[in-house]
């Protein structure tokens, strides 16, 4: 029995750790202002396994940006418990920061709420009947355009938690890597030359390799 309750554990310790890095990359911002819109819609992969989608709208508004993701993830975890996770978000960008955002997302047959709206010189973040301050100009895990992701904390767009992060650019020969470090996890995003958002990889522990490619 006790050997059942460390299992248990252990598992909900790695759902928690994968849905964080899930979460960070629902949270994708605005676009270019040559641009009135602009779709990713990446294949995820776990181990070179296809677990699901993950698809990015971004259309611009006059000088405001309302941006749409939604991702399906389904896989077992340690190869014989069933994780199926859902994840969905609107945001809306105004003059590089977040004017207001609402997601849900159900896991384990449960929704979770959060939304936030910026008011004068405060976010604030509601989620539970609870709400927390933020200083002005929020900003969440802008991958597409790497300028907004030299903020020292991005929001986690689930959890409603404003995480420190750093952040290490690299250049390469087809354009440039930049790998992000929230508390937990590490995430290596890959762009093109142009500086497109191309690609995504991320380590999860003792649960293996979590690829984002662009499908064709």
């Amino acid at each position: 029995m006790f050997g059942r309750i460390q299992l248990v554990s252990a598992c909900s310790t790695w759902v928690v750790r994968f849905v964080l890095i899930i979460v960070a990359i629902s949270a994708v911002t605005s676009i270019a202002a040559s641009d009135a819109t602009r779709q990713w819609n990446f294949d995820v992969f776990l181990d070179e396994k296809k677990i699901g989608f993950h698809k990015f709208f971004v259309e611009q508004l006059e000088g405001d940006y309302r941006v749409v993701s939604s991702a399906h993830f389904k896989f077992n975890l340690f190869f014989f418990i069933p994780i199926t996770y859902r994840h969905n978000s609107t945001e809306f960008w105004r003059n590089g920061c977040l004017a207001s955002f609402e997601s849900i997302t159900r896991r384990g047959g449960k929704d979770t709420k959060v939304s936030g709206i910026s008011i004068g010189n405060t976010f604030l973040v509601s989620r539970d009947g609870e709400t927390d301050e933020m200083h002005n100009c929020v900003r969440s895990f802008a991958y597409w355009n790497p300028f907004f992701l030299t903020h020292e904390y991005l929001l986690n767009g689930e959890t409603g938690k404003y995480l420190p992060v750093t952040m290490l650019k690299k250049n390469t020969q087809a354009g440039f890597t930049i790998t992000i470090k929230p508390p937990s996890g590490e995430l290596i995003l890959n762009y093109n030359e142009d500086g497109k958002w191309i690609a995504l990889e991320a380590q999860v522990k003792d649960v293996g390799t979590m690829k984002y490619i662009l499908a064709e």
